[in-house]
């Protein structure tokens, strides 16, 4: 009899450990749902912007999308740098995060860039980030519904490089649109994923 309370009791303090574990982690995946929905807002006022002047120059899209890359850097690469430790695959999110970075600072100081070489640097980053944002997405951390928002929002990406990439002598004008309708719903979906960890972090917050 001894022997089988011990046992239980070891079982209750290994699940209640594992538990902890999790709560630990979660809450740092879920302390910054801000991030995601401040992404999901600038990729949508990205795609708004383009829908409001569909004809633009080559100069005026670089800017654009060179600032949507750079704000949507900076905030994966706060978030994975903040998860250290925490989140599994922290790693991807700051590779992502440099990526974009990278990315945005091409486009910044490479004024003459063609129509043709754009899409291929944004078909590339495209497929790049949309493969790290899957592959974050299989963290233990992340909750079921949370890793359908966060990997359908890497499908988009990887969707919207290999139309890129496929066709690269399409013209401005295509680029213009497919980049509008991506930000439009690739921001929606990281809005979702964001308001998605708030409600876990007020949950995690309730059981403590």
């Amino acid at each position: 009899m001894y022997i089988a309370t011990s046992t239980a009791e070891f079982r209750q303090e290994e699940y209640t450990m594992d538990t902890n574990i999790f709560r630990t982690g979660a809450h740092y995946a879920a302390s910054y749902w801000w991030a995601w929905i401040f992404r999901g807002v600038i990729a949508i006022l990205f795609g708004i912007a383009i829908f409001v002047r569909p004809v633009m120059s080559t100069g005026v899209l670089i800017l654009l999308f060179g600032a949507f890359a750079f704000a949507g850097g900076v905030l994966a690469l706060i978030t994975g740098v903040s998860t250290i430790g925490e989140n599994k695959y922290w790693w991807a999110m700051i590779a992502e995060g440099f990526i974009g970075l990278a990315v945005a600072f091409i486009t910044f100081v490479w004024p003459g860039i063609t129509a043709l070489a754009l899409v291929l640097i944004i078909g590339i980053w495209a497929i790049v980030s949309g493969v790290l944002a899957i592959l974050g997405a299989f963290s233990k951390e992340v909750e079921t519904s949370n890793k359908a928002l966060q990997i359908l929002g890497g499908v988009l990406s990887i969707i919207l490089g290999l139309i890129l990439l496929s066709t690269p002598g399409i013209g401005l004008l295509t680029i213009v649109w497919v980049l509008g309708i991506y930000g439009i719903i690739y921001g929606i979906s990281q809005i979702a994923h964001g308001f998605q960890l708030n409600r876990l972090e007020h949950l995690i917050h309730s059981t403590q």
